[in-house]
């Protein structure tokens, strides 16, 4: 009972505003990646099939990368990357987040629990306040809520939209 209500609570924290948003209003948002262990998928999510925000962390220091779409055998699946720290200049040095996976409609939850795992780079864009892309990958899995299987998320790049305030040109 109490991993259900957990579940629910997490779920609510971490789902879309608004069902079926293009991530980018041009179209030209994306994430590809690839995901291994207890669920093998090539991630090629792009445009109006992909959902995603960028929002600040409630401390205001980092940032929430939520990217939802479709999957090809039914459901959903929603990875949100959430760097505890960004740095002023968006370009250098990799950042560790922490990683969440929750797949639909198994409600199955994964997390790295910690922020030393993965590792992204995020890069400035030729716009101000411009979307942010960023490369990474992740050097141990996240893993199940429920039954500790790993879901490992190897290599990823991302073009996404930046919070309110956020200034990404340099």
């Amino acid at each position: 009972m109490r991993t259900q209500v957990t579940v629910g609570l997490l779920w609510a924290l971490l789902a879309p505003d608004q069902a079926g948003a293009a991530c980018l209003a041009d179209d030209t948002g994306y994430f590809t990646g690839r995901l291994r262990g207890a669920l093998e998928l090539d991630l090629e999510w792009r445009g109006e099939a992909l959902d995603c925000e960028t929002t600040r962390r409630p401390d205001g220091q980092g940032l929430r990368f939520r990217f939802t779409a479709d999957l090809a055998g039914g459901g959903k699946l929603t990875l949100v990357l959430a760097p505890p720290m960004v740095p002023a200049e968006l370009t250098g040095q990799p950042i560790p987040f922490n990683l969440t996976v929750v797949e639909e409609p198994g409600g199955r939850i994964f997390g790295t629990r910690g922020a030393g795992q993965c590792l992204l780079e995020l890069r400035t864009t030729t716009e101000p306040a411009g979307p942010i892309e960023a490369l990474g990958y992740c050097l141990g899995p996240a893993r199940s809520l429920t039954d500790g299987q790993p879901l490992l998320l190897t290599t990823f790049d991302f073009r996404a939209p930046p919070p309110a305030g956020l200034d990404s040109g340099s």
